[in-house]
């Protein structure tokens, strides 16, 4: 055998050689970059998860100030003798039965002053029995204050449902800042599980060398061009 074709023999010997060990190292570098990119999805994915989580907390936390600044105003309203809407309701409710007690007392007097031309001193009013009998004048007045009754009962009566208005929307209020509460809460868990899942990725890249987004980048970007090159040699 010539020394030409000796040569070319073992050129031959080492291009075969060659040949054999990339077509072993081609699937390990394949499977690799695929991990690589689906690794790099997964990252990308999980950081926009994450970000899209703390922009909603962020309006969760806006939305949550108005209806907590909304409970304060009603709050606000409360006269300074008063712990609670509700110590309020019932102390108007009480006052409410008293004035409307009085009102009662007065109406029936008035009664009886439509039949003072019965009354005589020192005998019994036909319709009660009763040996005193009313004094004109004090009728008259009593009649002022009876109407003045009659209109603090009808502003009683308004305040009690402007209470009960307060006291609904205060309970509504309480339910959507408790909500907002526990959709903030369940948010800030579903961040913390991204933020591990990107720290376990991190530390499994870390194998690799690659510590950033970037570097995993020209890691894959790499291996893409390694792999092109026994295609060309085989060629």
């Amino acid at each position: 055998m010539t020394p030409k074709k000796q040569v070319k023999k073992r050129l031959n010997c080492k291009f075969s050689t060659w040949r054999a060990k990339a077509k072993k190292i081609a699937p390990t570098d394949s499977s690799l970059l695929a991990d690589l990119k689906s690794a790099e999805r997964d990252w990308k994915n999980w950081e926009n998860q994450a970000a899209k989580f703390n922009a909603e907390i962020k309006q969760i936390e806006n939305e949550s100030r108005a209806f907590e600044g909304e409970l304060t105003h009603i709050l606000q309203s409360l006269p300074f003798t008063q712990t609670s809407l509700d110590t309020w309701l019932q102390g108007e409710k009480e006052r409410l039965a008293k004035l409307e007690s009085e009102r009662d007392a007065l109406i029936q007097k008035q009664g009886l002053v439509a039949h003072i031309h019965l009354l005589h001193d020192g005998e019994a009013c036909p319709l009660c029995g009763a040996l005193e009998h009313p004094d004109p004048l004090q009728a008259a007045e009593e009649a002022i204050e009876l109407d003045e009754k009659t209109r603090e009962i009808g502003l009683t009566k308004d305040q009690i449902q402007q209470i009960q208005n307060s006291i609904q929307k205060q309970n509504e209020l309480a339910i959507h800042v408790e909500n907002f509460r526990k959709n903030k809460e369940a948010k800030q868990t579903e961040i913390e599980q991204l933020s591990q899942q990107i720290a376990n990725l991190k530390s499994t890249l870390s194998i690799q060398g690659i510590e950033t987004q970037e570097s995993l980048s020209a890691k894959i970007q790499q291996i893409s061009d390694s792999a092109k090159k026994p295609r060309k040699a085989s060629a």
